[in-house]
Order: C-alpha cells, then sequence, then structure tokens
C-alpha cells in the first residue's frame, strides 16, 4: 500500500508545467481543423488534476507528489489540496468545479468522439478560464 513518504519523480514543477500544457492542448485540439472535441475535453481535466496534485505538494510542503495521490478522483485530489472549504465559499468557482466533475473522468478516453461537441467544449473552457467563475484562475491563484 502506498504511503505518504513513498515519492515520485514528479516534482511540483513538473506539475505545473503539465496542468499549463493541457490546458494550452485542449485550447488547440477544439480549435484545430477538423477539431477534436473529445481529446480536447480529457485533456482538460488532467489540467485540473495536475494543478490540483501542485497545490498538494504545497499544502504538504512536499517537492515531489507521493504515490498515495496518483489518482485521477478531482474532488478528493481538492480536499486533499486543503482548498476544500474555500472553493466551496466562493459559489461561481464552486459551480465551476462541480461541472468540471460531472463533465470528466479518466474514462472519458473511451467515449465516442461523436458524443462530444463544440458545445461541451465551451462549456468546458468557460468553466476553467472564465477569469471571475473559472477553476484555473482561482487555483493558480493559490499556487
Amino acid at each position: 500500500m502506498p504511503t505518504l513518504s513513498m515519492k515520485t519523480e514528479i516534482h511540483r514543477d513538473v506539475l505545473r508545467r503539465l496542468a499549463d500544457s493541457r490546458l494550452a492542448e485542449f485550447d488547440t485540439l477544439r480549435t484545430v481543423t477538423p477539431p477534436h472535441y473529445a481529446a480536447a475535453l480529457y485533456l482538460a481535466g488532467y489540467a485540473v488534476e495536475a494543478s490540483l496534485k501542485c497545490a498538494i505538494c504545497k499544502a504538504l510542503n512536499l517537492d515531489e507528489l507521493p504515490v498515495i495521490f496518483h489518482i485521477h478522483d478531482l474532488e478528493t485530489l481538492l480536499f486533499f489540496s486543503g482548498r476544500y472549504k474555500e472553493i466551496q465559499a466562493n459559489a461561481v468557482v464552486w459551480a465551476s468545479f462541480r461541472n468540471i466533475q460531472i463533465a470528466w473522468n479518466e474514462k472519458l478516453r473511451y467515449t465516442d468522439p461523436l458524443a462530444v461537441n463544440v458545445v461541451n467544449c465551451a462549456r468546458m473552457n468557460l468553466w476553467l478560464n472564465d477569469p471571475i467563475s473559472g477553476v484555473v484562475p482561482w487555483l493558480e491563484a493559490r499556487l
């Protein structure tokens, strides 16, 4: 069983760069011709996941992510980041986070690409990047 003392080679700075990269990939895939909406949506969730894992490292004052946090459950990662109550107190960001949770999980990689469209990606973009209600700006301000 993994423990907190079992570190990985994933440094929190790398997690931050991964989050930025996944956001850029989300943007590219949803706007390229032809668009790849399902792949874009899939990578968007990993941007949030990487940011939350970076926040966990910060909360635990660790440079590397412990193995025990190699999970994909966004709400669990949010809880261990120490930001759960704080995000809940901000109604619009909390609503965006909950919408991301509903729209994304790691099994999205098996979703029929025809089941995801421009509307799904536009909503995800709002939930991620809106300056007021977006989860990404909210998290970045706390990293």
